[in-house]
């Protein structure tokens, strides 16, 4: 468990999201990573499991295909009372055909179904012989209504030095 956010719903109920890769989980060896959520409805005394934002289950830790999870998690919740979940992703590039990248992913939480909804790609190179290393957001909502995701990340040709980006959205999240 780790790299947890914070944040404090109108109703004064706090939710934690956070990483939750607790390594081998099954005989075969494989590697279990996932995003979730906890719940505290008195000031953080006492948690109460809430969501599951994203899960996958990888190969055996000794083949190459295991190195990649999901890490580091952001939760927003918007003026218009909608809440989002930012994690690093490095599953879907993945399954994308980008291997060894990492793409910020967000959710939605959607209140009637009670389940995260539309993973929507943040931050990301679109060339695969681009490398994308992009991780750790944080977000904010302007009183435009823009939001503005600062992410560490690294330059997309070698060697790969660190940088910060910035992207922003005007349509809430979908783009």
């Amino acid at each position: 468990m780790g790299d947890g956010h914070l944040v404090q719903l109108p109703d004064g109920a706090l939710l934690f999201s956070y990483r939750h890769n607790p390594g081998r989980t099954t005989k075969t060896g494989q590697r279990h990573y996932s995003i979730r959520i906890a719940i505290s409805h008195d000031a953080g005394q006492t948690w109460q499991p809430h969501s599951l934002v994203a899960e996958s289950t990888l190969a055996p830790a000794h083949e190459p295909d295991a190195l990649r999870g999901l890490w580091s998690s952001f939760l927003l919740l918007k003026r218009d009372g909608s809440l989002q979940c930012y994690y690093d992703d490095e599953d879907t590039p993945h399954q994308q055909g980008f291997f060894r990248h990492q793409w910020i992913t967000m959710q939605t939480w959607d209140t009637n179904a009670q389940q995260w909804l539309n993973p929507v790609t943040v931050s990301r190179a679109h060339a695969p012989r681009r490398l994308s290393r992009d991780g750790m957001a944080s977000v904010v909502e302007l009183p435009s209504g823009r939001l503005l995701c600062v992410l560490e990340s690294v330059q997309t040709s070698p060697p790969h030095p660190n940088c910060l980006r910035l992207v922003t959205s005007d349509d809430g999240g979908r783009t």
